[in-house]
């Protein structure tokens, strides 16, 4: 079966080969490498105990689910958004509780106004059972801000702030709904803050970078009228 230690070279390998414009060849890896796994555990289920095939069986559900999830959030940086909701759905199909894939799927789905509905039942729930993850704190901020309930959308997004101090896109985020309730100072700090953020995250986008020097222009701009 798919073996966890080499777990986290696939996902390096396929976010690097993302990274180089490779997408279609990042997600060739995770796909084949869920295959590996499902190929694996089914030849050594061949003849072992019930309880060993129970072991195998979950080892391998574990290991497809997590590399779902990261051909989701490599298709969703991409912009692939039918694709990363496609995979997401895989998870839940599988695990219709994994708070990740609940999470991943929420905030596409609210950060691209296409169900926000949905997204809140989603996120709810991944909430539920993530109740100190920044991540899915976020996610809740982000969908109150698609729903204009930028109070709550503060609170929660200033929580997951604390939570995973220096994260860029939470950073972002908060800049955003400060932006949104006129607080321009307020905002500039926040930009400002995950402007430097960015430069200690590995894996910040070069498009949070963008979107970040781009707001602080328009505050500059507006400032100075």
């Amino acid at each position: 079966y798919f073996e966890v230690r080499n777990r986290s070279k696939i996902e390096v390998l396929a976010r690097l080969l993302a990274q180089e414009g490779d997408l279609d060849g990042a997600v060739r890896l995770l796909v084949e490498a869920a295959q590996t796994a499902q190929d694996r555990a089914a030849s050594a289920s061949e003849g072992a105990s019930p309880t060993r095939q129970r072991e195998l069986a979950a080892s391998t559900e574990r290991e497809v689910v997590f590399l779902a999830n990261q051909r989701g959030a490599l298709l969703e940086e991409a912009g692939e958004l039918d694709e990363a909701i496609a995979a997401f759905r895989e998870v839940l199909a599988l695990r219709p509780s994994d708070p990740e894939a609940m999470n991943s799927l929420g905030y596409v789905l609210a950060d691209h106004d296409l169900d926000l509905a949905e997204a809140q039942s989603l996120l709810e729930a991944a909430a539920q059972q993530r109740a100190f993850s920044g991540a899915v704190a976020d996610s809740v901020g982000w969908l109150r801000f698609r729903q204009g309930r930028l109070d709550e959308a503060r609170e929660a997004v200033e929580r997951a702030s604390l939570w995973s101090p220096g994260s860029p896109e939470i950073l972002l985020h908060l800049g955003e709904i400060e932006s949104k309730a006129g607080r321009k100072a307020a905002a500039r700090r926040a930009y400002e803050a995950a402007l430097a953020a960015t430069k200690h995250a590995p894996t910040a986008s070069s498009r949070h970078r963008l979107v970040i020097e781009a707001r602080l222009r328009v505050l500059g701009a507006s400032g100075r009228r």
